[in-house]
């Protein structure tokens, strides 16, 4: 009976019909089209877990690549819709042998600032010794 309420509440507060099994109808089939061509985002040649998001018309992308003995999360920017990407600058650098720097976060707050949040653990050979997220 309480689905049936529920449901039934549902229907009446919402601006479209439901019907049983909730299947919903669109006006245009939706065809998704993907590019053949790469884009990279790191100017560096490498890196894994981008995230990206949009701040001013622009395109930032944050990401995680390894030079030498460390790791380093950077920062590229789009000013072109995401055609090409450029350097825009490194958030944090870590030796790879004693921290676990990864999976960067970019959040835009209402007054425009950005902040990056990422995985910044230590560790002693493959046991983490020191859980963190930092921003």
């Amino acid at each position: 009976m309480l689905p049936f309420v529920l449901f039934a509440l549902l229907s009446l507060a919402l601006p479209f019909p439901l019907t049983v099994g909730l299947r919903f109808s669109r006006r245009d089939p939706l065809v998704p089209s993907v590019s053949s061509t790469a884009v990279p985002l790191s100017p560096s040649g490498g890196g894994t877990y981008p995230r990206l998001t949009t701040v001013d018309g622009n395109i930032l992308a944050a990401y995680t690549y390894t030079s030498g003995s460390d790791h380093i999360l950077e920062i590229s920017r789009s000013t072109d819709g995401g055609a090409s990407f450029q350097a825009f600058g490194n958030v944090a650098t870590s030796p790879t042998a004693t921290t676990d720097l990864d999976n960067p976060q970019l959040v835009q707050l209402p007054n425009g600032d950005v902040l990056c949040a990422f995985r910044n653990h230590d560790k002693s050979g493959d046991t983490y010794t020191y859980y963190r997220i930092t921003v």
